[in-house]
């Protein structure tokens, strides 16, 4: 599908991009780090974690993990272009 550009440029098309179709695996990955995320940030589990005489690097050390474990889970998709 393509629509003419607006602005009058001729003949020049604009191409319509489909979205890609959803992968069940990245779905259910993403869904399990956006609870993590939840649990460990904004849960009364903080204040547990967040009690103790940890040093003052254990939050962004928290978060540094879960950006690991995010892209070990989700990677990068084998269908997108190299």
């Amino acid at each position: 599908m393509d629509a003419r550009l607006p602005w009058g440029w001729g003949n020049a098309r604009l191409e319509i991009m489909k979205m890609p179709e959803r992968n069940p695996r990245r779905v259910a990955a993403s869904v399990l780090l956006i609870g993590i995320a939840l649990a460990l940030f904004a849960s009364p589990f903080t204040q547990s974690w967040g009690g103790y005489r940890l040093p003052w690097l254990t939050p962004y050390l928290l978060w540094a993990g879960l950006i690991a474990l995010t892209a070990l889970l989700l990677g990068k998709d084998p269908d997108d272009d190299a």
